[in-house]
C-alpha cells in the first residue's frame, strides 16, 4: 500500500486569500479564514493512486443499476416482475480485466 503524502495546499474556504467574507460581511468588512487560520493555506494528506484497490465480498458488477435493487442470480421483486441479475453485468474478476458490464433492461 502506499505511503501517505503530506502536501500544502491552497485553502479552499478562502481561495488562498486568508480571508474569508461571508454574508455577514458588509463594506468591505471581512473576517480571518478560520479554516487556514488567515494564512491562506491548509495541510492535506493523501495517497498516491499506484492502481485500483480490491473490493472484498464483490461478486458481480453493473453499470446503470442505481435506482433498483442488485442481486447476483434470479430474483421475483414485489411487484412479480423477474429478473436473473446473472446474465447482466459482468463477474468482478472480467470488469477488473476491462469487460464491461451489460446494461440492465
Amino acid at each position: 500500500m502506499a505511503k501517505q503524502v503530506k502536501v500544502l495546499a491552497e485553502c479552499k474556504d478562502c481561495g488562498g486569500t486568508g480571508l474569508y467574507t461571508g454574508m455577514n460581511c458588509h463594506e468591505g468588512a471581512t473576517n480571518v479564514c478560520i479554516s487556514c487560520g488567515g494564512t491562506g493555506a491548509k495541510e492535506i494528506s493523501y495517497t498516491p493512486f499506484t492502481g485500483r484497490n480490491e473490493k472484498k465480498g464483490v461478486k458481480r458488477v453493473f453499470s446503470n443499476a442505481s435506482w433498483r435493487a442488485l442481486f447476483t442470480g434470479k430474483h421475483v421483486f414485489d411487484d412479480g416482475t423477474m429478473i436473473d441479475f446473472s446474465k447482466y453485468g459482468c463477474s468482478y474478476e472480467d470488469w477488473k480485466k476491462g469487460a464491461e458490464p451489460k446494461p440492465l433492461p
